[in-house]
């Protein structure tokens, strides 16, 4: 259970895939519960997949910071803020 993973350990990010529009809300209530259940209370949070090729403003609708819209700009976008958040810690 993701919940109790994020309560226990450490995660500097977590990404979750938004398949389609009905999805939208359950994927926005469970960013909201797993930033609660999370021990880092700075996670940072992606959304991608196919509804982000069709929402602009797929993250702001799903309640994280940021989305992408292909895997590798995904993980770059990932990777920066991780870099960025330590040196600032």
């Amino acid at each position: 259970d993701l919940d109790r993973v994020l309560g226990r350990e450490w995660f500097d990010m977590f990404g979750l895939s938004v398949a389609t529009s009905d999805s939208i809300v359950h994927v926005a209530s469970a960013i909201l519960r797993l930033r609660q259940a999370s021990v880092n209370p700075h996670i940072f949070v992606m959304v991608g997949g196919p509804m982000a090729s069709i929402h602009a403003d797929l993250a702001q609708l799903c309640g994280a910071d940021a989305m992408a819209v292909e895997a590798a700009s995904g993980v770059e976008l990932a990777t920066r803020w991780v870099v960025a958040s330590r040196l600032q810690a």
